[in-house]
């Protein structure tokens, strides 16, 4: 039986206000901007390019463009892609014992450290974590069957 792989898709896994909440939280905690324009877009794909660009009064095409790798949006940009997620952006003092995770790790790794350090790892999130512990570490990806 041959396998077959789904690419790995952030935007499908945010679902809720929380979710975006935490993701563009640890993005931004991280200091990083281009991981916040990573996670800016996908949060958009997730709620719909067009609908964050008109609720942004943006058009769709300029949206894009701002959140493409090779984008770089103005701060007025993104107040407006927060605002159009039902989101503001607030300042709080770092901790002490805060230090950045490698740039090697991806957004999503970043997501579940700082989740799991803050006590705020969900089920679901700590499901997927005991289940990558289990995956071999052999340096291949393991692909399972996909249904269908």
């Amino acid at each position: 039986m041959a396998l077959t792989t789904k690419p790995w898709d952030t935007a499908s896994y945010l679902k809720t206000k929380e979710d975006i909440a935490a993701y563009l939280d640890v993005a931004l905690e991280d200091g990083d901007p281009e991981l916040v324009k990573l996670a800016l877009g996908n949060i958009a794909r997730a709620k719909g390019m067009a609908e964050v660009a008109e609720k942004a009064g943006l058009g769709r095409t300029s949206l894009y463009k701002a959140l493409s790798p090779k984008g770089n949006p103005e701060f007025a940009t993104v107040t407006s892609v927060f605002k159009a997620f039902g989101l503001r952006l607030s300042v709080a003092k770092i901790a002490p014992d805060w230090r950045p995770i490698p740039k090697t790790a991806s957004l999503s790794r970043k997501v579940a450290v700082r989740l799991a350090s803050a006590g705020k790892a969900s089920s679901k999130l700590a499901a997927r974590k005991k289940a990558a512990r289990a995956r071999p570490r052999s340096g291949r990806q393991v692909a399972k069957p996909v249904a269908g």
